[in-house]
């Protein structure tokens, strides 16, 4: 397809090995401009599954579950709504999907832990180090780059985040900050500043954002 030759993947022959080996997987995306062709890339050639934020827009959300969908359906994708909760999720990675899972958005205090993201203190949902704990799974983290010299998407899967426990939340996710900030580092310009991942603040202290 048009879209598969503007892809270029490196690294994902640690999926088949870690499968072989009989771990599951879990992909960690972050938000940045490639994000929507790094879905595309893991669905073209894996069965996956994962969460999403259902948006406030009927004709947007339709847009971006239909896009995520598209070229997964003959790998068998399977999307879940955040109110779903984690229960789909880990039978579906238990039973062999990949899941994509997105770490690094700011989503409230409620269930969140504060730790370091570039050194300031984030809310930070911990939810990953439990998942891979429930899953047997290893976290491999991944980020989508625009080449403007190739005019393509460069797919890059990482190493595995290593020491995830799933019993220490506030160490596993500060393992996956530091995960998220060494694949921003790649290209910090194509990362979603925007998404103002500091508004909630530790009690005490005072906006970031003005």
């Amino acid at each position: 397809s048009v879209v598969r030759k503007k892809i270029k993947m490196s690294g994902f022959e640690k999926v088949e090995q870690y499968q072989e080996q009989g771990k599951k997987v879990i992909i960690l995306l972050l938000h940045n401009v490639g994000l929507e062709f790094a879905v595309a890339a893991i669905s073209m050639e894996h069965a996956m599954t994962g969460p999403y934020k259902v948006m406030k827009n009927p004709v947007l959300n339709w847009l971006v579950v239909r896009s995520r969908m598209r070229f997964g359906r003959k790998h068998g994708i399977k999307l879940f709504t955040r109110e779903d909760g984690l229960r789909p999720l880990i039978r579906e990675t238990r039973a062999g999907k990949i899941l994509v899972y997105l770490g690094d958005e700011d989503l409230g205090k409620k269930n969140a832990v504060f730790v370091p993201f570039f050194g300031v203190q984030k809310a930070t949902i911990p939810v990953l180090g439990r998942l891979a704990k429930a899953c047997d799974a290893v976290v491999l983290p991944c980020v989508c780059l625009y080449q403007p010299e190739e005019r393509n998407y460069s797919v890059q899967l990482m190493p595995e985040i290593e020491g995830l426990s799933g019993d220490d939340d506030v160490a596993d996710s500060l393992k996956m900050n530091q995960a998220i900030e060494q694949a921003i580092r790649l290209c910090p310009e194509q990362y979603m500043w925007t998404l103002r991942y500091f508004k909630t603040r530790p009690p005490g202290e005072a906006s970031c954002y003005g």
